[in-house]
């Protein structure tokens, strides 16, 4: 038993976290269990908007961070469709992940990343990848902002030229999305094969290590 005051090991949620985050008193027998899997992951703040929204619907869920080494074994192991029904993946895993899927989504596929996964009725897994959405989203209402009215049907972001750090996941994502909008797309990438490998973009240099 915890004694009054006492501080939890490193990485236990705080008795706040299991009332008011993770909405403990609702948690029962047949709770759908989701969540993040990444390392890091106790910086998403992922868990805090989806128990808020499964709260407020009424839908019996628990969104939870889930600190993984080995995503094989991690789908493996936890291969019961009521124990992560659904996850969110973060870095590192988004690339290698694809190994451990039963299907993935063509969009997925030509990526090269995920960061949506779905365990079917059947137990199955097929993952997506909706970063590139949610990334050229918010850019293009930026530049909406910027530059006022767009014509009907034009891309905010076509002709321009996009900057992406990085050949990881992340950067594969919005290197897809904005070669998608017509955008002129660079890649810098301290490692050029990987950058290389990218083939949706026009430019590619490798940075400085």
């Amino acid at each position: 038993m915890g004694e009054r005051g006492a501080i939890s090991a490193p990485g236990q949620p705080t008795a706040k976290d299991l009332l008011d985050l993770y909405n403990f008193r609702l948690i029962r027998p047949n709770t759908k269990v989701y969540g993040i899997i990444g390392k890091p992951v106790r910086h998403s703040k992922s868990p805090l908007l989806f128990n808020a929204a499964f709260k407020a619907v009424g839908l019996n869920a628990v969104y939870l961070h889930f600190l993984v080494d080995d995503v094989e074994e991690f789908f493996n192991t936890y291969s019961c469709i009521d124990f992560a029904s659904g996850c969110s993946c973060t870095i590192p895993h988004k690339e290698v992940a694809l190994k451990s899927m039963d299907e993935i989504d063509p969009t997925a596929k030509k990526i090269g990343a995920i960061n949506n996964i779905v365990r079917r009725p059947d137990g199955t897994s097929i993952a997506f990848n909706t970063d590139y959405i949610g990334a050229i989203s918010a850019i293009e209402d930026g530049l909406r902002e910027i530059n006022g009215v767009i014509p009907a049907g034009a891309s905010p972001s076509s002709g321009k030229l996009f900057v992406v750090l990085g050949a990881g996941g992340a950067g594969k994502s919005l290197a897809y999305g904005a070669a998608q909008k017509g955008a002129r797309v660079v890649v810098a990438n301290r490692t050029f094969g990987n950058a290389l490998a990218m083939r949706f973009t026009a430019y590619i240099f490798q940075l400085s290590k």
